[in-house]
C-alpha cells in the first residue's frame, strides 16, 4: 500500500511539494503566532513596569 504525498510510490512530485508547502505554511503561521504571544508578554513584563518606574520618578520630582 503507497502513502500518498510521502514518496512511498503513490506520491508524485507535485503532491510532494503541495505537502511541503502545507507544511511549511503551518510552521510560519506558528512562528508568527508565537513571535506575536512572545512580543506581547515580553512588552508586558517588559515595558509596563518600566513605564510605571518612569511616571513614578516624574511624579516624585514634579511633587518635590
Amino acid at each position: 500500500m503507497a502513502v500518498s504525498g510521502y514518496g512511498c510510490g503513490g506520491g508524485t512530485r507535485e503532491e510532494l511539494q503541495d505537502e511541503g508547502d502545507r507544511i511549511t505554511g503551518m510552521a510560519e503561521n506558528l512562528t508568527t503566532y508565537w513571535t506575536e504571544r512572545l512580543t506581547t508578554f515580553m512588552y508586558m513584563c517588559t515595558l509596563m513596569p518600566l513605564m510605571t518606574e518612569v511616571t513614578a520618578y516624574c511624579t516624585e520630582r514634579v511633587i518635590e
